[in-house]
């Protein structure tokens, strides 16, 4: 079973083998953003920070993941800080660290540490439980030793 985190309790998902939760959630990175008073305009901070409110107001938006509008207004080599910042301010809900290469993935956990309370040893002890829970996947599936699993090489080979 695997657990969804929030800071709010109540936001709280889980899902496990035999029950899966659908997490609703904006569109990512849409180019521009549009409405009726501005119409059609390229995205912006502002704009990204009104689409996170909107998606904290949701009910049916469980989980945010990519950037509801991309904000082109801020460098891309820090656009990843201040959107994690505005959407682990502006929201309680999970979020998805979304951005481009390893150091920027790693700074967007360091934030949702600092503001979720957790120290470095729990993300550490969580982030090996996570890699043992996908070696075990990996071996079911026989795609950790062979790289293809044994379904897919026994439904496609041709008989002799």
């Amino acid at each position: 079973m695997s657990t969804h985190s929030a800071s709010s309790p109540a936001r709280r998902g889980f899902c496990s083998k035999s029950r899966i939760i659908s997490r609703r959630e904006a569109s990512a990175s849409a180019p521009n953003a549009a409405d009726l008073d501005r119409g059609r305009r390229v995205g912006n901070r502002a704009d990204y920070q009104d689409l996170i409110r909107l998606s904290q107001m949701l009910n049916c938006v469980h989980f945010l993941a990519g950037y509801p509008v991309e904000p082109i207004d801020l460098h891309a080599s820090i656009r990843h800080l201040d959107a994690t910042f505005d959407a682990l301010t502006l929201a309680d809900k999970p979020i998805h660290a979304y951005s481009l290469g390893r150091r920027r993935n790693l700074d967007c956990l360091e934030m949702v540490r600092i503001a979720r309370g957790v120290d470095e040893a729990a993300l550490e002890k969580l982030a090996m439980a996570a890699s043992a829970a996908f070696r075990i996947f990996s071996a079911c599936t026989n795609r950790a030793s062979s790289g293809v699993s044994t379904w897919s090489t026994r439904r496609f080979r041709v008989p002799a």
